[in-house]
């Protein structure tokens, strides 16, 4: 394909204006600009504009824009500016799209900010997360981020607490298909010590008299290890228990604050069981991406503690079934079991 060549204005007769045209003709032609590569608006080569029809579109997207936003359609113009800023050349239209990102970004704000003020914390999130995904860690985002966390924090820790107050503080066995016996323990703190101890202990280790007795703590979405130290634990961390016991603390899913601990060197009295579920709020089972793998193809199933036992149900909050001690339920093929364990108790 021949490149178009321009010729260059009389340098006799350069005003200001065609010192810039000459300027940005010099710079296309150094170049040797084509259909592929122009972003200069001054260089009328019809090769290098090929693309102003598609930029026409992306101004009236702008105006479009515009006319939502100053008729108070907040969500409308959102949406618009998004695809503006798809469309739009880095060069041409840059200022106006930036001012208009700029002002949908602050009606974000003080709407959310507004919603939250008067009690509607999931319209106020959504306003949040759309100015995030506009602006980024910008300061005014992220203190209204920061209200609505804090606010979901002290929603959850009254139904935590209820929670707790009905908690078996037993423990129990849920027996699945395909995985074997999960010990489900839902306190905040458990304590492993030896079984010689007068002390009770959540998990009891037949060891050495003189191990020292631990404890795992969770705070939020962090798990801390108290020993005669305190340390926090990281997925794949593993703790030593008396000369050979060794418990591996994992946290698979990072949406849920449920962690697992996988016991190795030990024989729990009930053989059958080999991990221990430190349940916070859910526990997931399937394909991947979850706590315990399942071949399912279909959508994770999520158990959930109630206050008299567990609720089972594919994501999305399909197929809603309880699940109480001495019961029994199935999904899609996978048969999930509910007995009562009166001692976790592991020898080592």
């Amino acid at each position: 394909m021949s490149l178009t060549r321009w010729h260059l204005p009389n340098p006799s007769e350069t005003t200001d204006a065609n010192r810039t045209r000459l300027e940005a003709i010099t710079l296309c032609n150094e170049n040797q600009c084509n259909e592929n590569q122009c972003n200069n608006d001054l260089c009328n080569n019809a090769l290098c504009n090929k693309d102003r029809f598609n930029d026409d579109r992306c101004h009236n997207d702008l105006e479009r824009t515009k006319l939502a936003l100053d008729a108070g359609r907040l969500d409308e113009a959102f949406t618009l500016i998004q695809f503006a800023l798809l469309k739009s050349s880095p060069y041409r239209h840059h200022h106006e799209t930036q001012m208009l990102t700029d002002r949908i970004i602050s009606e974000l704000i003080r709407r959310g900010n507004q919603h939250f003020d008067e009690q509607r914390p999931d319209d106020a999130q959504y306003d949040a997360d759309a100015a995030f995904q506009l602006g980024g860690r910008q300061i005014e985002i992220a203190k209204l981020r920061h209200r609505i966390a804090q606010h979901d924090r002290k929603m959850r820790r009254p139904k935590a607490d209820a929670m707790k107050t009905h908690a078996k503080l037993t423990g129990d066995i849920l027996q699945v298909d395909g995985i074997g016996s999960l010990l489900l323990l839902q306190s905040d703190t458990v304590s492993i010590g030896p079984r010689s101890s007068s002390t009770q202990y959540d998990i009891v280790l037949q060891t050495e008299d003189n191990t020292e007795p631990i404890s795992i703590n969770r705070d939020e979405e962090d798990y801390f290890l108290r020993t005669p130290q305190q340390r926090l634990l990281s997925s794949c961390d593993s703790i030593s228990v008396g000369r050979r016991g060794r418990l591996r603390f994992t946290k698979p899913v990072a949406a849920s604050d449920s962690a697992i601990l996988e016991i190795n060197g030990v024989m729990l009295l009930r053989r059958d069981v080999r991990r221990v579920v430190l349940l916070a709020d859910s526990l997931l089972f399937g394909k991947s991406g979850c706590h315990f793998s399942l071949p399912t193809s279909g959508p994770p199933v999520i158990l959930q503690p109630t206050r008299d036992g567990y609720s089972l149900h594919r994501q999305g909050g399909f197929d809603v079934q309880n699940l109480k001690t001495g019961g029994s339920v199935s999904i899609e093929g996978t048969r999930f079991t509910l007995t009562t364990h009166s001692k976790s108790e592991a020898m080592v």
